[in-house]
């Protein structure tokens, strides 16, 4: 499990749009969170998402939306899914005069009106033609306003996972991710927390079905894929995040994100391409 970061660098259009896919091939799409609003649009395929504790299948044509706060993950289904991710800043929902924090919707929508704005949503992003980050401001407003307005759910009702246990497994990890390259373990972890290690692994356990070492091994990967896209060697990034020699290094990169560290220092970062196009 980790925390995802987005940078909103565009303050006339705050928001992260992409079209991604779940392949059969990849390692799950790990258990994370944000702050922000999520809106998935499945335009093909068939996928697994877990929020919280709640696991469902979503097919082609469906919307997903990942309250703010909530921990989820995503597992592709008999081939590749593909689908469109919208994340808008929290600075934007305010703008329209939605409290993230008091957005709880449904996360099954199915709803023909918000599919229809977000399909003309996908059509002005991927046109880029003049105004369109106006028309897409407008096309996001109306969605999250619908959202609102005919699919929110109530919040405690919402809330069935156990509070204190995400609670505690988000605070491990914020732990990991500060302190990955130096040589911590499970009591020391604990320690930090302020609870017994064997109470941490059973709550880590609970929250995300893997190992508090596998939460690890897998925080200490995503810093070493960005040290790599960041130009640095694969020597370089083994020591700068806290492993101890190549091969477990390699093996263990290659289990966490499905294929070799080489893979990641030869292609360039999606923000490289992107920028390239």
């Amino acid at each position: 499990m980790y925390f995802e970061r987005h940078v909103f660098s565009d303050p006339e259009l705050p928001i992260y749009f992409q079209f991604q896919c779940r392949t059969l091939i990849e390692p799950v799409f790990q258990l994370h969170w944000h702050e922000t609003l999520e809106l998935i649009c499945i335009t093909d395929g068939v996928v697994e998402i877990r929020i919280n504790d709640k696991t469902e299948v979503f097919r082609e044509g469906e919307i997903v939306v990942i309250n703010p706060q909530s921990a989820h993950s995503f597992r592709a289904i008999n081939g590749d899914c593909w689908y469109y991710c919208l994340i808008p800043d929290n600075s934007l929902l305010s703008s329209f005069g939605i409290d993230p924090a008091m957005f709880s919707v449904s996360n099954r929508v199915d709803d023909q009106h918000i599919l229809s704005i977000y399909k003309q949503l996908i059509h002005e992003m991927n046109g880029s033609k003049t105004m369109y980050k106006s028309c897409a401001r407008a096309y996001i407003s109306l969605m999250v306003s619908l959202l609102v307005r005919d699919h929110t759910v109530d919040q405690r009702a919402a809330k069935r996972f156990d509070d204190n246990s995400m609670s505690i497994a988000k605070d491990a990890i914020h732990y990991m991710e500060e302190h990955y390259a130096e040589p911590i373990d499970g009591v020391k972890i604990a320690d930090a927390l302020g609870i017994s290690r064997s109470y941490l692994c059973h709550v880590i356990r609970k929250v995300t079905n893997q190992t508090l070492t596998e939460n690890l091994m897998y925080v200490r990967c995503r810093k070493a894929k960005e040290l790599l896209w960041a130009g640095r060697s694969i020597n370089q990034v083994l020591y700068l995040t806290g492993f101890n020699n190549t091969s477990h290094f390699c093996r263990t990169y290659k289990k966490m994100m499905g294929v070799p560290p080489s893979f990641h220092k030869k292609n360039k970062s999606p923000q490289e391409r992107k920028n390239e196009r």
